[in-house]
């Protein structure tokens, strides 16, 4: 897994599951490039929200059901509208493939 141009992660999408790619791109691309504040929310929202909602899920296969599924999920169990907001910046930004300082 190495950075390609800056412009985000390059890895072998068949093997990965969503969850193992989210945790790559938040050491990889994220750790170093933001503020330790903006790092640390990406971290609560991978660590304890997305990756144990979609870890068992092959990246390859993540598609737009899989993510609105995962919200409702989310907004179900009685996180906020806002919280779950966050959740989709956060996961549009790694899944673009981009840095997030970009």
């Amino acid at each position: 897994m190495a950075d390609r141009d800056g412009g985000g992660l390059v890895f072998d999408a068949g093997a990965l599951t969503v969850g193992e790619y989210m945790e790559r791109w938040l050491k990889v691309s994220v750790q170093g490039t933001v503020r330790q504040s903006t790092y640390d929310v990406y971290g609560y929202m991978v660590g304890p929200h997305i990756v144990p909602g979609l870890v068992r899920l092959k990246l390859k296969r993540l598609n737009p059901a899989h993510v609105r599924a995962f919200y409702r999920d989310r907004l179900d169990t009685d996180l906020s509208p806002a919280t779950v907001h966050k959740m989709h910046v956060v996961l549009h930004k790694a899944l673009d493939g981009r840095s997030p300082t970009r």
